[in-house]
């Protein structure tokens, strides 16, 4: 029985969310916002674990210009170490599973 089975079906995120997507190598939950929240949640027996939260909007973009930082998709790595986020301003943002950098 994986971790995950054994979890609590509720967990109430801080904003809304608009993407979630389960690790394919490690029990973890990346959820993404549409105001550009990523938040990285470990699961753990019964319980859930924030690891990192990222605030996309706070990231400087390469135009200078402001930017919109809403969530559009979620991808990880092969090997589950990169979550991948894309925005709605066409950038990709390619953050480390353990740190959120």
């Amino acid at each position: 029985m994986s971790v995950a089975a054994g979890l609590a079906t509720e967990r109430h995120a801080p904003w809304e969310v608009r993407h979630a997507l389960w690790n394919p190598r490690m029990d973890l939950l990346a959820l993404a916002s549409v105001d550009g929240q990523v938040a990285l949640e470990r699961a753990l027996v019964s319980v859930w674990k924030k690891t990192w939260q990222v605030a996309l909007a706070d990231q400087e973009s390469a135009s200078g210009r402001g930017a919109n930082k809403s969530v559009e998709a979620l991808a990880w790595s092969p090997d589950g170490r990169v979550l991948a986020v894309g925005t709605a301003d066409g950038f990709v943002f390619l953050l480390d599973t353990e740190t959120g950098e």
